[in-house]
C-alpha cells in the first residue's frame, strides 16, 4: 500500500497541475491511455484537467458529447465553441459531412443548425437532410430566407409542400415574382384559399338547399313537391358528407333547421292531399277520354288503311296489327264506361266500335273480292299491252316498206279489233260484278283500271283513224298515177303501181271495196304498158343477169365499190320495166344474184351493227359512271376519275349518229360538275404554282446559298402538295420552276465543292500534326498539339471532324497504354528492388545496395531512408505480416489464424468506433521501420514479399 501511494501514476494526483502534466504524457492511440483520457474528460472536476484530456483526444463526438453533459460552464462553453468551430471548418478537428449531416440531424440545437446551414448551403443539396434539418430549426425567418436565397428549384417544392401557413404563402408569393417557382407559390396559396373557403361555400350550398326545401311549402303540386323533396333531400344527404369541415355550432344550426322545413312541409302535405287527388282523379278522366279519341281515330285509320292501301296484299300481321289497334280501343273503352260521364263520348265510341269490328269480321271475304278484281285489272291491262304492241308493229311494218305478208297482217288486225272488243266487254261485266261486291274499291286498283280503258278504247279510236288515212291515201296514189300516165312517164307510174298495190293489199276490207273499180281500171292501164316495156327490154335484162352474177362470184374488197355497182345493176334493171315473164325466170335470177352479191355487204353491216350497239352500250356505261362521280371526293381523285372516262370515252367505237348526239349531249352534262371541280381547282393551283415559281426564281440569284437552297427545298415539297394546273399551264410552270431550282444548286454545288477542298486540305494538315504528335516523347506537347486540332477541326464537317477525333482517340489510347506498360514495370522492378533489399537486409549483406544509385533509384528514396533508419513500431512483423496479408486478401498460413481473426477485429473496431481505415502502405512503412531482421524472420520476409509482388502499387 506505500509502494502504491509511493509511485501512484501522476494522472491520480490530487495536484490539477500534475494531472495536466501527466496528460501530455499519454497518448489516445494506446488503448490503455485512450481509457484515462477518457476518464480525465468526463470524471475530472477540475476544467483545465478536462479540456486538456479533451484537447488531447481531439475527437470531435467527445467535445460535443461533452457540450452536452459538462458540468462546469466553461468546459460547456468550450466545447460548444470547439464543435461550432469543427462543424464551421474551422478548427483543427476535422469530420466528414456524413457525420457532420448526423449530428445536424441528431443532436444539433435548432440555433447550431441554422448557424451551420447559413454558413455551409451545401448540406441543402441533399433534400432529405435538408427538409429535416428546416424542420428542425422551424423558425419562419429561416425558412424564407432558405427558399428565397439558397434553395435550388427541388428543394423549393419540397419546402412549399411544407408550408400550411397563409400569410408565409404569401410573403413568398411576393417574393418569388419573376422566378420560375412562382407560379406553383401561386398555386398554393390560391389552393390555400380554396381550403378556407370551402367549409364558407359547402354552408352556403347547404343554405340554399334548404331554402329550395323551404320554397316547397309555395307549391301546390303534391307530386311535384314530392319528387322535388326526393331530390333535395338526397342533395342535403350528399352535402352532409363533407359536414365534418363546419363547425359543431353551424352543424347544429343545419340540422335544426333542416328538421324544422321537413316537419312543416309534412304537415303542409297531410292538408294538401285531400284536394290534389280530386283535382288528380278528374284530370286522370280527362286524360282517358282524350286517350279514347286519339285511340279512336287511329283505330279507324288503321282499319282504312288495310281497305284503301293493303286490300289485297294484306299479311296476317297486318290484320293483326290493326286488330290490335281495336282491341287497344276496347280496352281503354272499357275502363273509360265505368269513370267517365260523357254520354257523348261514349256512344260514339260504341258506334265506331261496332263498325270497326264488322269490317274486321268482313275484311277475309272483302279481300277474296278484291283479288279476283285485281285479277280482271290484270287482265285488262295485258289486252291494252297486246293491243298497243300489235299497232307499234303495224307501224313499223309500214314504215319499213316491208311488203311481205302485209295482206295477212291486215286481215289480222281487223280481226283482232273485234276479238279485243269482245274481250274487254267481258273483262267489263266481271268488273262491274265484283265492284257490287266490295264495299269499297282502292283507289290505286280504280285508277289502274281506268288507265287500262282508256288506253284499249284510245286504240280502238285510233285504228279507225288509221284505216280512214290508209283509205285516202289509196285514193291520193291512185290518182298520181292516172296522172303520170296522162304525162306519158310510164317508167314512174309502174313504179309507183307497185307501191299501190302493196298498199292496197294492207288495207283492211272496207278499203278495198271502197277503191276496188278504180283500181282494176289502173292495173289495166299498167299491164298494157308492161306488155310494151317487155317487148323492149327483153334483150338487155339477160346481159344485165350475168353480170349480176360475175358480181356475185367475184370476193368483195370494197364494201362501198360492191354496193355501189349493185345499185347501178339495180337501176339498170329497173329502168327496164318488168312483165309476167320476168317475175318467174329473169326477175327471180337477177333478184338472187343480187341478193347473193350484196350477202358479203350484209355480213359487213350486220358486223358493224353489232359493233355499234356495243359501242353504245358502252358509251351508256360511261355517262353513268360520270352522273355518279362522286364531287364530295378530293379534287385529284375526282381528276384521275375524270381522266379515266374521258379516255374510256374517245377509245370506245362508233355509233350511230342520231344515237351519238344524244349520247354526246348526255356525257358533257354528265361530265360538266366534275370538269367545274377540276377546272377551279387547276386554277387555284395555277396561282401556288406561280407564287413558287416568283419564289424560287428570286431564290435562284440569293447570295447566301445555304438559306436558298433550305428554302428551295421546302418550295420542291409544297410543290409537290400542290395539284394539277391544267394541261396547258402545268408544263410551262414546271419548267419554268425547275429552271430556277437548277440555277441555284448548281451554284451551291459549285461552292461545297470548293469547300469541301479547302476542307480536305485542312483535314490533310491536321492529320499530319497527329501524325507527329504520334512520334513526340514529351506529353506537353502531344497535348498541346491534340488541342490545336480539335480546336481547328471545329469548323470540319461531322465526317471528317468523326475520323480526326477517331484518330486522336487512338493516339491517346496508345500512348495510355504505353503509360499504363512503364508503369506497372516501373512497379514490378521496384517490386523486386523492395524484395532484394530485404534478402540482403536478411542476410546482412545490404551495405552494398546502399551504395548502389540504380538501386536506390529503383527502390525510391522514401523506401531507402526507412530501411536505412529504423524508428520502431507499435506492433511486431508478425503481426504486421498478417495485417498486410488481410489488407491485400491473401491467404494466411494455417498457424496464424487465430492472429488473423484477432487483427481482422482490431481493424473493424477501429473502423467502427473511429471510422479509421486500414492503410496498406502504413502497415509496411511499420514493419520495415522496426530494424533489422532476424534470420527466424525468413519466412516473414518471403511472406511480405508475396504480398508486395501481388501489390506492387503499395510501394508508390
Amino acid at each position: 500500500m506505500i509502494f502504491s501511494r509511493l509511485f501512484a501514476p501522476s494522472h491520480t494526483s490530487q495536484n490539477p497541475e500534475k494531472r495536466r502534466e501527466a496528460i501530455k504524457n499519454l497518448s489516445p492511440e494506446k488503448p490503455t491511455d485512450k481509457t484515462l483520457l477518457h476518464e480525465l474528460a468526463f470524471n475530472d472536476e477540475n476544467a483545465d484537467v478536462s479540456l486538456d484530456a479533451l484537447n488531447k483526444l481531439g475527437s470531435f463526438v467527445l467535445w460535443q458529447k461533452m457540450s452536452q453533459i459538462a458540468k462546469h460552464e466553461r468546459v460547456q462553453r468550450t466545447a460548444n465553441k470547439v464543435v461550432l468551430a469543427c462543424l464551421m471548418g474551422e478548427g483543427e478537428i476535422t469530420i466528414s459531412r456524413a457525420e457532420k449531416a448526423a449530428f445536424l440531424k441528431e443532436s444539433a440545437s435548432g440555433d447550431l443548425v441554422q448557424q451551420v446551414v447559413l454558413a455551409d448551403p451545401e448540406l441543402l443539396h441533399d433534400i432529405s437532410l435538408a427538409k429535416v434539418l428546416i424542420e428542425k430549426v422551424a423558425k419562419p425567418a429561416f425558412f424564407q430566407n432558405v427558399f428565397l436565397h439558397y434553395a435550388s428549384g427541388e428543394l423549393q417544392a419540397v419546402m412549399l409542400s411544407m408550408i400550411d401557413d397563409l400569410s408565409l404563402l404569401q410573403k413568398l408569393e411576393k417574393k418569388t415574382k419573376g422566378q420560375a417557382i412562382h407560379s406553383e407559390v401561386q398555386a398554393r396559396v390560391n389552393a390555400h384559399k380554396e381550403a378556407s373557403e370551402k367549409p364558407k361555400r359547402l354552408l352556403r350550398e347547404i343554405t340554399l338547399c334548404l331554402s329550395k326545401y323551404n320554397a316547397l311549402l309555395d307549391k301546390s303540386d303534391v307530386e311535384d313537391i314530392e319528387n322535388k323533396q326526393a331530390t333535395l333531400e338526397g342533395d342535403y344527404k350528399a352535402l352532409l358528407r363533407d359536414a365534418s369541415i363546419l363547425s359543431e355550432q353551424d352543424k347544429d344550426e343545419v340540422e335544426q333547421k333542416y328538421l324544422r322545413i321537413s316537419q312543416s312541409l309534412e304537415r303542409y302535405l297531410a292538408r294538401l292531399r285531400p284536394e290534389w287527388e280530386a283535382k288528380q282523379a278528374k284530370a286522370h278522366i280527362e286524360k282517358l277520354e282524350a286517350l279514347c279519341n286519339e285511340q279512336r281515330k287511329h283505330a279507324t285509320q288503321q282499319v282504312d288503311w288495310l281497305y284503301y292501301e293493303r286490300l289485297c296484299d294484306a299479311t296476317i300481321a297486318d290484320v293483326a296489327v290493326v286488330n290490335e289497334s281495336v282491341r287497344a280501343l276496347e280496352a281503354t273503352f272499357e275502363h273509360l264506361e265505368n269513370t267517365s260521364a260523357n254520354s257523348n263520348l261514349v256512344d260514339k265510341t260504341t258506334q265506331t266500335l261496332s263498325q270497326l269490328n264488322e269490317k274486321i269480321t268482313a275484311f277475309s271475304m272483302q279481300q277474296q273480292y278484291a283479288q279476283k278484281l285485281l285479277v280482271v285489272i290484270a287482265d285488262a291491262e295485258s289486252l291494252a299491252d297486246t293491243v298497243t304492241a300489235a299497232t307499234d308493229t303495224l307501224k313499223s311494218d309500214s314504215a319499213g316498206s316491208q311488203v311481205e305478208s302485209v295482206e295477212e297482217k291486215a286481215d289480222s288486225q281487223s280481226n283482232n279489233v273485234v276479238d279485243v272488243k269482245v274481250e274487254f266487254n267481258a273483262l267489263n261485266e266481271k268488273f262491274d260484278g265484283l265492284k257490287a261486291q266490295l264495299s269499297s274499291i282502292p283507289k290505286g286498283l280504280m285508277s289502274r283500271w281506268k288507265k287500262a280503258s282508256a288506253r284499249i278504247n284510245k286504240q280502238h279510236v285510233q285504228e279507225k283513224a288509221n284505216i280512214d288515212a290508209k283509205l285516202r291515201q289509196c285514193r291520193k296514189q291512185l290518182s298520181v298515177i292516172e296522172s303520170l300516165i296522162e304525162q306519158g312517164r310510164y317508167r314512174a307510174a309502174m313504179a309507183k303501181f307497185e307501191k299501190v298495190r302493196e298498199l292496197v293489199s294492207s288495207s283492211d276490207e272496207g278499203t278495198q271495196k271502197a277503191v276496188a273499180k278504180r283500181f282494176e281500171g289502173v292495173a289495166e292501164e299498167i299491164s298494157r304498158l308492161e306488155g310494151w316495156q317487155s317487148y323492149i327490154a327483153g334483150p338487155r335484162k339477160p346481159a344485165l343477169l350475168e353480170e349480176a352474177k360475175r358480181l356475185a362470184l367475184t370476193p368483195m374488197e370494197d364494201v362501198k365499190s360492191r354496193t355501189e355497182s349493185i345499185r347501178y345493176l339495180r337501176q339498170q334493171w329497173l329502168s327496164l320495166g318488168s312483165s309476167a315473164e320476168d317475175k318467174d325466170t329473169l326477175q327471180v335470177a337477177f333478184d338472187d344474184a343480187l341478193e347473193q352479191a350484196f350477202q358479203p355487204c350484209r355480213d359487213y353491216y350486220a358486223d358493224m351493227d353489232a359493233k355499234r350497239e356495243e359501242a353504245k352500250l358502252v358509251r351508256e356505261a360511261i355517262v353513268a359512271d360520270a352522273q355518279s362521280i362522286d364531287l364530295s371526293q378530293p379534287e385529284a381523285t375526282v381528276v384521275k376519275v375524270v381522266d379515266r372516262l374521258s379516255k374510256a370515252w374517245h377509245q370506245a367505237g362508233q355509233v350511230d349518229k342520231k344515237d351519238y348526239e344524244s349520247l354526246k349531249r348526255a356525257w358533257k352534262t354528265a361530265i360538266a360538275p366534275a370538269q367545274d371541280k377540276i377546272h377551279a381547282w387547276n386554277m387555284a393551283n395555277k396561282e401556288q404554282k406561280q407564287a413558287l415559281v416568283a419564289e424560287a426564281e428570286q431564290l435562284a440569284g440569293a447570295e447566301a446559298l445555304a438559306g436558298a437552297s433550305e428554302k428551295a427545298q421546302q418550295l420542291q415539297a409544297q410543290w409537290k402538295t400542290i395539284g394539277h394546273a391544267g394541261k396547258r399551264d402545268e408544263s410551262r410552270l414546271w419548267k419554268s420552276f425547275k429552271q430556277a431550282n437548277d440555277t441555284l444548286f448548281e451554284r451551291l454545288k459549285a461552292q461545297r465543292k470548293a469547300q469541301s477542298n479547302e476542307f480536305d486540305a485542312q483535314f490533310s494538315q491536321l492529320m499530319d500534326s497527329l501524325s507527329t504528335a504520334d512520334e513526340a516523347a514529351n506529353e506537353s506537347e502531344v497535348n498541346d498539339i491534340i488541342a490545336g486540332v480539335e480546336e481547328a477541326a471545329a469548323g470540319l464537317p461531322h465526317g471528317l471532324k468523326a475520323k480526326l477525333q477517331k484518330r486522336i482517340a487512338t493516339l491517346t489510347a496508345s500512348r495510355d497504354k504505353a503509360k499504363i506498360a512503364h508503369k506497372k514495370a516501373q512497379q514490378e522492378a521496384r517490386a523486386t528492388a523492395f524484395a532484394e533489399q530485404l534478402r540482403c537486409k536478411l542476410e546482412g549483406a545490404d551495405e552494398a545496395l546502399k551504395n548502389s544509385e540504380s538501386h536506390a533509384a529503383l527502390l525510391g528514396k522514401r523506401w531507402t531512408n526507412l530501411f536505412s533508419h529504423a524508428s520502431g513500431a507499435s506492433h511486431s512483423r508478425h503481426w504486421l505480416t498478417v495485417a498486410l496479408e488481410a489488407v491485400a486478401e491473401m491467404p494466411t498460413p494455417e498457424a496464424d489464424a487465430n492472429l488473423r481473426t484477432d487483427v481482422q477485429l482490431t481493424m473493424m473496431t477501429a473502423k467502427l468506433e473511429h471510422g479509421e481505415q486500414v492503410d496498406p502502405v502504413q502497415l509496411l512503412e511499420d514493419w520495415v521501420a522496426i530494424g533489422d531482421i532476424t534470420a527466424d524472420e525468413g519466412a516473414l520476409v518471403e511472406r511480405v514479399i508475396a504480398v508486395v509482388n501481388a501489390r506492387p502499387e503499395w510501394l508508390g
